[in-house]
């Protein structure tokens, strides 16, 4: 038996396809994978991972949430700072000391254990946060403690994520993880100086949509959905009923509606902040940046148009031509003078998302026999800016020493 859950008329749309029980009638390999845990772990230390964090370890009828540490350092502060996350709403000051912070350590893939001699937890269902750039070097640390019994929540700026897991770690579809796919519109800022700390300036809602690991890119329909299998239907449903992340599932087609306006609007705007190495308001300012920004979108909207995916969803065709080349302006101007966080990335010497972005689309535009000669020349030119940014802080730190 189902249940449908709904947000008290704010969340009620007709598409809201939530599982928060087993259903019948779901494939064999399903049954064989054995009970479902409860427990949930966290990979991104962003204001993404403290917030998922907090708010699960506000959940008194789930195990402790892990959150998964890197560095000795960051679990040093973890200690010193009371083993706590600290949310700030507003007026509202909100500690959380219920979560549990676990140092990642590298494994023996052979033996199963950890270089210290203890065995590896396996990990039944997992979030991630990191940028979508470092998910594949992150993930190394912890492969060996996720098999087919494993539901990944993957939530990054950028589309394509899913597939570099499987192909770094997964090429056997019989042994991947279920994947969701997720995407967060609450405002969150981090604290200064204070590494487990967040501020919530406006809470949004979490859209999720669930992926089988086999799964290419098509409009193939299953039956039950994806949504109500055990294993993505029941992380579905520790994340639809966890106060705060106001979470709900969708279709595919239904969630890309959410993420897609984001995506786009980074794709196009975001690199050229790093090749102009420029705030978000002098693009607006710039002729011939503006003159850029259409020709990226209009190669996108291209590929957007033919993705399979996508096709016969109605309700997407109003993002399309002149609807989304709206958005991403309007998005623009709300920026104001604000920092892309792929220039920030950069200036710092780490990798921006853009093989995530722009490189994503190019990618589907392949499949789909669309070229993307703009898209590809800013990718070509943030990664020039990149090693030349590389370049530079290796000098630096030569010079100090």
């Amino acid at each position: 038996m189902s249940m449908i859950r709904e947000y008290g008329g704010e969340f009620s749309d007709p598409d809201l396809l939530v599982c928060l029980s087993k259903f019948d009638g779901e494939n064999k390999q399903q049954q064989e994978l054995g009970p479902f845990s409860d427990q949930i772990h966290i990979l991104g230390s962003d204001v993404q991972g403290r917030y998922f964090t907090h708010a699960l370890a506000s959940c008194k009828y789930l195990p402790p949430v892990r959150f998964l540490l890197h560095r000795r350092a960051m679990q040093r502060i973890w200690e010193d700072g009371g083993r706590c996350i600290h949310l700030y709403r507003g007026e509202e000051y909100l500690p959380n000391a219920r979560a549990v912070a676990e140092l990642v350590q590298h494994q023996d893939f052979w033996s199963g254990k950890a270089l210290s001699g203890q065995p590896v937890e396996h990990i039944h269902q997992l979030i991630i946060t990191v940028p979508a750039s470092s998910v594949v070097r992150a993930f190394a640390s912890i492969r060996d403690r996720v098999d087919a019994r494993t539901s990944i929540c993957l939530v990054q700026d950028g589309l394509g994520v899913v597939e570099a897991l499987n192909e770094t770690y997964f090429p056997d579809p019989t042994s991947r993880p279920a994947y969701l796919l997720g995407h967060m519109t609450h405002q969150l800022y981090p604290v200064q100086d204070s590494m487990f700390s967040l501020s919530e300036v406006k809470q949004g809602r979490l859209y999720l949509s669930a992926l089988r690991g086999d799964l290419g890119h098509s409009r193939i329909r299953y039956h039950p959905p994806v949504e109500r299998w055990s294993k993505p239907g029941h992380f579905l449903g520790l994340l639809t009923s966890t106060p705060g992340l106001q979470a709900g599932g969708f279709p595919l087609e239904k969630f890309l509606n959410f993420k897609l306006p984001s995506t786009v609007f980074k794709s196009v705007v975001d690199p050229l902040t790093v090749i102009l190495d420029c705030t978000y308001d002098k693009l607006a300012g710039n002729t011939y940046a503006r003159q850029m920004m259409d020709q990226l979108l209009g190669e996108i909207l291209n590929v957007v148009a033919r993705l399979p995916e996508l096709r016969g969803y109605a309700k997407f065709n109003d993002l399309r031509g002149g609807g989304l080349r709206k958005d991403v302006f309007e998005r623009l101007a709300r920026k104001k003078d604000g920092d892309s966080r792929m220039r920030s990335l950069i200036r710092r010497g780490w990798e921006g998302d853009i093989d995530f972005l722009n490189g994503y689309f190019v990618k589907r535009g392949r499949e789909v026999g669309v070229k993307c000669p703009a898209n590809e020349t800013v990718i070509w030119m943030v990664k020039a800016r990149h090693a030349a940014q590389l370049a530079q802080r290796r000098e630096e730190i030569a010079f100090e020493r």
